[in-house]
């Protein structure tokens, strides 16, 4: 946020994006990004693949998982939640919010 209060240039929209073990709730979110199973595939594999996110890391709630198995989840965890809201449902959803909107 600080760079961005630095722009000379009007500031370019930012989505912020949350950490493993937490997402912006479907009423939270500005943009929602549906995901066919591919893409939530490719996300995981991407996810394995950085060194860092190989190993279990704690949790907030207390418990140890790895970042790529929570990534299903959450991704997963927000499709049916959109049909009732009226939009169509997808395997899987990404929330994010805009930057400012907060």
């Amino acid at each position: 946020m600080a760079a961005l209060e630095q722009y000379d240039a009007a500031p370019p929209e930012v989505w912020l994006y949350r950490g493993a073990w937490q997402e912006w709730s479907l009423t939270e979110a500005d943009v929602l990004v549906p995901l066919s199973q591919d893409e939530l595939r490719a996300k995981i594999l991407a996810i394995f693949k950085h060194q860092s996110r190989r190993t279990r890391h704690p949790s907030p709630a207390g418990t140890t998982s790895a970042s790529s198995g929570s990534a299903s989840k959450r991704g997963t965890g927000n499709r049916g939640a959109s049909g009732p809201a009226g939009a169509a449902e997808y395997f899987a959803m990404e929330a994010y919010r805009i930057a400012g909107r907060m």
